[in-house]
């Protein structure tokens, strides 16, 4: 059962009330990482305790300072590739950490073969090997971990079931197809709020009965899986589209934490580690919540090229902005409107639109639009070459994509 409508949790979290005027109840705070090639995972129990689940490639302390962590909990270890578990070695070194849990892989690498040597020598850290459905129960929230069945238990696969009260979240992390049908089948998914897609969610990666069974409201797409999975599979972005009120992602959103009461309402902030934290405001906080939550599509993306061009009439068209379309359907983009960040704009005419995995560009100078090559006709450059933004709106305002460089 749903906890409350996607429009109500889009004025919660734009307003950031009551979760941090300093009166609000107690919530869990899910932080989930956009550190690129892997997982990164931040959970702060209402009263303060941390878990952390994976490490990220590399330098995974930067976001400790950031969020004030001086101790992890538990660690909990999803799956021994690198870009789950190399950075956790600087964790366990630099940070007390009371319990280290994992799936008993089979294989091994480079990271994990490090860190088992860093926790041999290490006294204090207590290293759970999880070969059945297992709870950890800590400061108020609960963990319920799911292991892969022993024939497929080569990654050490974990998956990851985190509950307060009404409020919950699932971690698949790199869980195969097999693994997921097995929980599937054994009757472990439950009903959650927020699911991240398995194996970032890269082609041939969900097994669609999990949403099903999970029934997310929220579904996240957390990182990349490989040079191959820069950006997240059209058919697994149409599942999830497909069974969930919103679909967030890291390589586009930036930084999710989500706010977890236990009621099972909760607040989403986009782009900050730790939306409790003062803000800098020098920093890019990337798209707000009500820009990510807005778009009808959830395929679009931009980018912008400055051009290096002389300055000139050469100059003009060097400089593009190019809107591509990842989605499984052609899309009608006419009457929309690209801007830059001083609202120099350009309006798409009649009949204008993305196919299926193409691209448009929109350049900058004088020239006849073919359907593909859009000209803003300016007489001088639009877009800055020492940085800038550019939004793409539908023909009502909303913002359907937003990039910053």
């Amino acid at each position: 059962m749903r906890s409350r409508t996607l429009a109500a949790v889009l004025v919660a979290s734009l307003s950031l009330a009551p979760a941090l005027s300093g009166q609000a109840p107690e919530y869990v705070q899910v932080s989930i990482l956009d550190v690129g090639l892997g997982d990164l995972i931040l959970v702060r129990t209402p009263g303060g305790e941390v878990v952390l689940v994976d490490g990220g490639p590399s330098d995974p302390l930067r976001y400790f300072q950031q969020m004030r962590i001086d101790s992890v909990a538990v660690s909990v270890v999803t799956d021994v590739s690198n870009a789950h578990v190399a950075g956790l070695f600087d964790v366990v070194t630099a940070r007390p950490v009371g319990r280290l849990v994992h799936g008993g892989a089979t294989r091994t690498s480079d990271g994990w073969t490090r860190l088992r040597a860093a926790l041999g020598r290490l006294e204090g850290v207590r290293v759970t090997e999880v070969r059945e459905r297992t709870v950890i129960e800590i400061d108020g929230i609960e963990l319920e971990l799911l292991p892969a069945p022993d024939a497929l238990n080569g990654r050490g696969s974990l998956g990851v079931v985190m509950r307060y009260g009404s409020f919950s979240v699932l971690l698949t992390s790199y869980a195969d197809p097999a693994v997921q049908r097995a929980w599937v089948r054994d009757g472990w998914v439950p009903d959650v709020t927020v699911m991240t897609a398995p194996r970032h969610g890269a082609a041939r990666s969900l097994y669609r009965p999990l949403v099903t069974a999970a029934n997310p409201e929220v579904g996240v797409v957390s990182g990349r899986g490989g040079p191959r999975d820069d950006v997240a599979n059209p058919s697994t972005l149409t599942t999830l589209a497909n069974r969930t009120d919103a679909i967030l992602r890291t390589e586009r959103d930036g930084h999710l934490t989500v706010l977890g009461y236990e009621d099972g309402s909760f607040e989403l902030v986009i782009g900050s580690a730790d939306p409790t934290s003062p803000v800098d405001p020098d920093v890019d906080e990337g798209p707000t919540l009500q820009e990510a939550l807005a778009g009808a599509s959830p395929f679009l993306a931009l980018s912008v090229d400055p051009g290096v061009s002389p300055v000139g009439r050469e100059a003009l068209n060097a400089e593009h902005v190019t809107v591509r379309n990842s989605g499984p359907s052609t899309l009608r983009i006419d009457g929309w409107t690209l801007c830059d960040l001083s609202s120099r704009c350009f309006r798409f005419p009649p009949g204008s639109r993305v196919e299926a995995g193409a691209v448009v560009r929109v350049y900058s100078g004088y020239g006849h639009t073919d359907g593909y090559s859009f000209f803003m006709n300016e007489t001088r450059e639009v877009w800055n070459d020492n940085g800038d933004e550019a939004t793409l709106r539908d023909a009502g305002g909303r913002v359907m994509a937003r990039t910053v460089y």
